[in-house]
């Protein structure tokens, strides 16, 4: 018996060696159930190099309550094998979504005062946005930074300065880094200079720019190209289909280097590729092909610029690099339309000394005559206006007058009227004089032509307002918004007769500007090439239709009859766009 006992308790101890070789953790916890069952203690490990410590029988402890553990933090995850580069610096915290107040907060006759001392009377809201708000108010149309309004007011604006702030900075950078096309490449390379920047060339497919990403892999990496590098280089896209042997010799090579492959049909070019090199493309500072930017985003683009930054050598080429005669030096513009100096202009006349021409020395015996408002507001209790267009305007309230235009209150609210429909004896109150109220007419008398080169008839008597277009054939932004322009002048003009646009042209020579108009089917008289007064390098500054010019193009300025700037693509020195000028057309300009 004793013998059966003994093989029994061996057989037991091996099948437990083996249990325990091939599933230790099991074991280990089966073994802590049994002690659990017979309540006894777990062993206490020891350490490797000490002796087991026979235990000893506990102190008596009072019964309290046993503390509630403090609770374990969750381990952390273990990173993946392949997981996607971090970016050295990481992107700020995101920006909660804006979304301006239901409905458009008005009050009757509302006032109001800003920080900078400002007042703006009867204003009615136009347009919220994130940082700005439109208005019309008694003294015409007016755009305020919602930061300068009282509280009370911003609330009823829905403003947040957070979100305010970003949406200033994706302006910024959205307005001052257009992508040019590859038969602009030497306006990209002048301004590439003129910021220090390096010129991205992308080559892609240009429908790839605007199609939906969600359908189409080649164009969400190409979209994904155009918005991390807008910040950083002066992209230059080159239309794969056509442009690509057309090249400097460095980055065509870059971007014929095979590996994208192998793809199916044996073609070794995929759609995005990325090259970045100097303004001059004499240095490549690095790729990014398709299949990089497939596996891993924008993380190869951003290895390369982190290179450039990082590297002495390549800062000092971008830093050291002076502007040619085609682009002058100068500090980083805060913003770029495109400058509106021609890069194909004579280099001999820009020279450190060079300046607009001078007035001249006798001025038109033509000009009009000084012209100044009343002494005194007139104004007449329960006064009622006729207009000779058979509209009525009741309790009457003068509150601003000009060579051309009366603003008034009334009982249905606020106008601005043409002085040449109101009666004889109110006109004369106004001193209302028809040379001083025609001061744009003045200027484009006999001056205008059509897309054909032939003579185009002045504007009639009636028009009121004039928007005057600042472009040119040799400019990426302008092409990207005059078709706009077209369509939106082509729904707007016939139900406004008192409007209309002139086109001032910013080219080379008559040929480009003609070609230009053709190419864009401007349906808008242009002002004649050979009257304009240029300074010799594209730009003009004088006391003629090129005095409202800004410092940039596209540039579209709204004047009245006499002169006055209403609205400006330019706004205390900002490029606002001239989208911001269609927008206050339409709110200021009534049919």
């Amino acid at each position: 018996m004793r013998t059966i006992l003994i093989a029994f308790a061996l057989l037991l101890a091996a099948t437990a060696g083996y249990l325990y070789l091939n599933n230790p953790a099991g074991c280990a916890k089966l073994g802590t159930d049994l002690l659990a069952v017979f309540h006894l203690p777990p062993a206490t490990p020891v350490a490797a190099d000490q002796t087991a410590v026979p235990p000893t029988a506990p102190a008596p402890v009072a019964a309290v309550p046993a503390a509630k553990p403090a609770p374990v933090p969750a381990p952390s995850p273990a990173p993946a094998q392949n997981s996607a580069p971090v970016a050295v610096n990481p992107l700020p915290s995101a920006v909660k979504p804006w979304a301006p107040p239901d409905l458009m907060p008005s009050q009757p006759n509302w006032t109001w005062e800003t920080s900078d001392g400002k007042t703006y009377q009867n204003v009615v809201v136009t347009k919220i946005e994130p940082e700005m708000v439109s208005i019309t108010h008694s003294m015409g149309v007016a755009h305020i930074s919602i930061s300068t309004l009282p509280p009370e007011i911003q609330k009823q604006l829905n403003y947040d300065p957070v979100v305010a702030a970003a949406a200033v900075a994706e302006a910024q950078r959205e307005a001052a880094h257009p992508y040019y096309s590859f038969a602009s490449r030497a306006e990209a390379q002048a301004v590439a200079r003129q910021m220090h920047w390096p010129l991205a060339w992308l080559a892609s497919q240009l429908d790839y720019s605007t199609a939906d990403p969600q359908l189409n892999p080649w164009a969400d990496l190409t979209q994904m190209a155009l918005s991390d590098l807008k910040s950083h280089a002066i992209i230059i896209f080159i239309d794969n289909n056509g442009e690509l042997g057309d090249l400097p010799a460095p980055v065509r090579d870059q971007l014929f280097i095979l590996d994208d492959g192998p793809i199916p049909g044996g073609h070794h070019f995929e759609a995005p590729k990325i090259v970045l090199s100097n303004p001059d493309a004499t240095k490549i500072f690095g790729r990014a092909s398709f299949t990089q930017m497939k596996a891993d985003g924008v993380g190869p683009i951003d290895k390369v610029l982190q290179s450039i930054a990082n590297d002495p050598v390549d800062q000092a080429l971008l830093n050291g690099q002076t502007a040619s005669a085609s682009a002058p030096p100068s500090s980083p513009p805060a913003t770029i339309p495109v400058p509106a100096a021609p890069p194909e202009a004579p280099v001999t006349t820009l020279t450190a000394s060079a300046s607009a021409p001078a007035p001249a020395a006798n001025p038109s015996p033509d000009a009009a005559k000084p012209w100044a408002p009343p002494d005194i507001m007139p104004s007449q209790p329960n006064w009622t206006w006729e207009t000779s267009d058979g509209k009525t305007y009741q309790n009457v309230v003068v509150t601003k007058i000009e060579p051309d235009t009366v603003s008034i209150t009334h009982a249905m609210g606020v106008a601005h009227i043409s002085i040449s429909l109101l009666p004889p004896e109110i006109q004369k109150q106004l001193n209302y004089d028809p040379q001083a109220a025609s001061q744009i007419a003045a200027l484009i008398d006999a001056k205008l032509v059509s897309a054909d080169g032939t003579a185009a008839s002045t504007p009639s008597a009636s028009v009121q307002y004039y928007a005057i277009y600042y472009s040119a054939q040799w400019c990426p932004p302008c092409h990207h918004f005059t078709p706009e322009l077209v369509q939106w002048y082509n729904k707007f003009k016939p139900s406004h007769s008192n409007f209309e646009l002139i086109f001032v042209s910013e080219d080379h020579n008559r040929d480009s500007m003609l070609a230009y108009m053709k190419e864009m089917t401007m349906p808008w008289p242009a002002f004649q090439f050979d009257a304009l007064k240029h300074d010799g390098v594209g730009t003009f500054r004088s006391s003629g239709i090129e005095k409202f010019a800004g410092d940039g193009i596209p540039d579209l300025v709204l004047v009245n009859a006499s002169g006055k700037v209403l609205s400006d693509s330019y706004r205390d020195g900002t490029y606002v766009g001239p989208e911001e000028v269609m927008t206050d057309i339409g709110n200021l300009v009534t049919p």
